[in-house]
């Protein structure tokens, strides 16, 4: 999906947050309470970002590590932005809109079923495929539980379920 998203675009940006990084939607746009990434949020190595329970007043600030080529194509984009402004003034209903659009020009079978949460569960799948410990993989998601992260998990994936299909579609062909 990120090789059809337009280059250095705001759509583009919110792709990555959303894809390699598993950031919510909302706290990448502002929704429901939450402020959004601001120009301020923009730090050295990563943005500050608010996560859930900050409308009550539960401060779940942190600041989250990006790599130096995604924090400077930000810093770039951000440059004619004024501190207080907001990175992606969009709403998160647009947001889904963009990842349904890139999902279907990416030829994505089941496009209209993706939306910038099932992105988290990409970015979760992807840690586990590449072996990355679920207490690791808790914190990159920034979830308080770990069952949270183990409802993300999605069991065996499809080409997984259809090798095991078609090997036991061969035990049946040499024991007839």
């Amino acid at each position: 999906m990120l090789a059809v998203a337009k280059e250095d675009s705001h759509e583009r940006y919110l792709m990555v947050l959303l894809m390699r990084y598993g950031l919510r939607c909302g706290e990448i746009v502002g929704w429901r309470g939450l402020p959004g990434i601001h120009k301020e949020d923009l730090r050295l190595k990563g943005i500050w970002v608010k996560g859930k329970g900050y409308t009550r007043g539960i401060v779940q600030d942190m600041l989250y590590p990006l790599n130096d080529d995604v924090m400077t194509q930000l810093r770039v984009y951000a440059e004619p932005l004024q501190p207080s402004d907001k990175l992606f003034p969009i709403s998160e209903v647009h947001a889904e809109r963009l990842v349904k659009k890139y999902a279907q020009l990416a030829g994505v079978e089941d496009w209209e079923r993706v939306g910038p949460h099932r992105l988290r569960a990409f970015f979760n799948n992807d840690m586990k495929r590449k072996g990355i410990d679920l207490g690791l993989r808790k914190d990159m998601m920034r979830h308080k539980s770990i069952t949270t992260t183990m409802i993300y998990e999605t069991g065996i994936e499809f080409e997984e379920k259809r090798k095991i299909l078609e090997r036991l579609d061969e035990s049946k062909q040499t024991s007839s």
